[in-house]
């Protein structure tokens, strides 16, 4: 044989030892180090460069000369290197996801060294089917994922797919493929009246406040604001109709001592601002929260320093004081301590003219008393026999309050007849 062709095929064999150790390197399991995984790939590289080489100086031989095997062995091996491209370059991909989404470069003033902080995981956004949401998911998934040019389309709509929930989840198209998911979303949701009438009814049905509440002050205005601006984003614009039209809305659903408050900030017969509105329901809402945090835990007991010193004669007569109208304080840390509802545990009252559970029906009623502990006669949570003598109004049972009472008497007439005692 040709000395010039044994050489060639010495260089060969050589070349295709280097092409299966990196094979098996790949399917083993490569290094999770990205600096490894780039070096891995910069051998490809150059071994795809030596067997370019190879096949120009085997092309150099005689005519006569027989490159049959040759050329399905240097075919082979590039194959074997354009896999090896591609997988290589998938796992340095999902580094540069994780290098862009959870590092930060910070530059210190005067030393000018780079601190890299690491930071929480951005998780995917999630999308259930509700119109209005679409838009938010929309920009915040093409932020994430359709711009990161490291992700194919196969990664993508992997990712979109997992994004996906309740009715979105159900969506289907007839390419499975990111583009053809993303434009079935985009015809479905994109529905601007949809989303339009939503915001609207969700003003319309805002649910009414039946006594001081910080809490349920702060839902509304949240859904109040969320509602306006969704509206903006579609274009639509506030003026001074709508915001009459939404000052009015608000009202009717405001407790009486809050709309009170409001009336009393009124100087003038003018049309109140909307945005002065909202603030003032914003100070509201604090200024409820500050005092339900410092309401006085315990009440008064008797008054020590009227007591101290008294003997057993002077115990028996009646002091002015305890015929005094109590104070403020009194009152209040009293109410904390011994008729907080147990149902709602917002407003101090006993549990029989709660609303949540007069809108209870008879059947659920009973099932929470009893699964709280709470006696069914005097609907009070206590110990021990109970000592009421309050009897069913219906029945004369001594067994059940009347708003457990099971029988053809109405909800409506048995929450009536408990709205002062039970």
């Amino acid at each position: 044989m040709n000395p010039e062709i044994t050489a060639l095929n010495r260089l060969r064999g050589a070349l295709r030892q280097s092409v299966t150790k990196l094979e098996n390197y790949i399917k083993q399991g490569a290094s999770e180090d990205k600096v490894v995984l780039e070096t891995k790939l910069t051998k490809v590289d150059t071994i795809r460069k030596k067997l370019f080489d190879l096949q120009k100086r085997y092309y150099e031989l005689p005519p006569e000369a027989d490159l049959t095997e040759t050329d399905e062995a240097i075919e082979q091996m590039e194959t074997s290197l354009k896999e090896m491209e591609v997988s290589l370059k998938y796992l340095i991909s999902k580094y540069n996801i994780d290098d862009k989404s959870t590092k930060l470069n910070i530059k210190e003033n005067k030393t000018g060294k780079l601190l890299s902080v690491k930071l929480p995981d951005i998780p995917l956004p999630q999308f259930s089917g509700k119109y209005e949401e679409f838009g938010n998911f929309k920009s915040q998934f093409i932020s994430l994922i359709e711009d990161n040019d490291g992700l194919s389309n196969t990664q993508k709509l992997y990712y979109l797919k997992s994004s996906l929930t309740g009715e979105a989840k159900l969506i289907q198209t007839t390419d499975d493929t990111y583009k053809s998911l993303l434009k079935a979303l985009e015809d479905r949701y994109e529905n601007k009246r949809a989303v339009v009438d939503s915001q609207i009814l969700s003003l319309i049905n805002l649910e009414k406040l039946n006594y001081e509440s910080a809490e349920d002050l702060r839902k509304l205005l949240d859904t109040v604001k969320k509602n306006l601006r969704t509206l903006k984003t579609l274009e639509y614009e506030r003026n001074n109709l709508s915001d009459v039209l939404i000052i009015n809305l608000i009202l009717q659903k405001l407790d009486k001592e809050t709309r009170k408050q409001f009336e009393i900030t009124l100087k003038s017969k003018e049309v109140p601002d909307l945005d002065n509105f909202l603030t003032f329901l914003e100070n509201r809402s604090l200024v409820l929260e500050y005092v339900n945090k410092n309401v006085p835990s315990k009440s008064f007991s008797k008054d020590q320093s009227y007591h101290k010193g008294s003997s057993s004669n002077d115990k028996q007569k009646p002091k002015y004081h305890q015929f005094a109208k109590p104070n403020k304080s009194f009152v209040v840390g009293r109410e904390n301590k011994m008729k907080q509802c147990l149902l709602c545990n917002k407003d101090f009252h006993p549990l029989y003219r709660c609303f949540k559970f007069q809108n209870m029906s008879v059947h659920e009623r009973i099932k929470y008393v009893s699964k709280e502990n709470i006696c069914k006669n005097c609907l009070n949570a206590h110990k021990g026999v109970c000592r009421s003598t309050l009897t069913c109004r219906i029945c004369n049972s001594k067994t059940h309050n009347t708003m457990l009472h099971q029988g053809q008497t109405t909800e409506k007439k048995n929450q009536r007849s408990h709205s002062h005692r039970p």
